[in-house]
């Protein structure tokens, strides 16, 4: 009988058997990995699922805060708006009035005025959300306050001084003055009136 090659006491047919058993074993052994990381990327496929959805989720949440806050925007805006409009329809109200009431005689203690204390509010509005109308408001600014300092020249003189030299010449220029404050005025309202805010 022959004997057959040995190798660290072994036949080459038990070192194929102990590498058919290594085999086998890394096969198994990758097979369990394969299954360990196919668990781990589901469970983070699973936790990304979870957060795309929390994302979408705070998405619509920011969405819905931006349309209230425009919708609270626009609110305080059309608010602005209606107060400037009133200031000014105040404006040329009182402008007319006192053309119609320059043969009234005041102390000079009693101010009479055309600049309404919200004329600022007015400013603003027109300073933030049309810049275009800010010349004729600051125009028309200078006008009330010349036109109330010569009103006040007028109405604090006696009645009976008022045809002579001291006032006489100064009643046309002012109810020329009036007359155009409340023009101006109510141009500058209708542009505000008209006036869109541009998204």
């Amino acid at each position: 009988m022959q004997t057959a090659e040995t190798f660290l006491h072994l036949t080459a047919t038990g070192w194929t058997a102990i590498g058919s058993i290594v085999g086998a074993a890394s096969i198994v052994v990758l097979a369990i990995f394969n299954l360990l990381y196919l668990r781990a990327a589901r469970q983070s496929a699973n936790a990304a699922s979870i957060q795309a959805d929390a994302s979408k989720k705070q998405a619509e949440v920011a969405t819905q805060t931006l349309k209230e806050l425009k919708y609270q925007f626009d609110l305080q805006q059309l608010a602005q708006k209606e107060i400037a409009l009133s200031v000014l329809a105040e404006i040329a109200r009182d402008a007319r009035s006192w053309m119609g009431s320059l043969h009234t005689e005041r102390s000079q203690d009693d101010k009479a005025t055309l600049m309404p204390s919200d004329w600022g509010n007015v400013m603003v509005f027109v300073s933030q959300q049309v810049p275009s109308v800010e010349t004729e408001i600051l125009s028309l600014g200078e006008q009330i306050s010349e036109t109330e300092r010569l009103l006040n020249e007028v109405v604090h003189v006696p009645i009976s001084m008022r045809s002579g030299q001291l006032t006489g010449h100064k009643i046309q220029p002012l109810r020329t003055s009036l007359a155009k404050v409340a023009d101006d005025a109510e141009k500058v309202a209708k542009i505000l009136r008209d006036w869109k805010r541009k998204l």
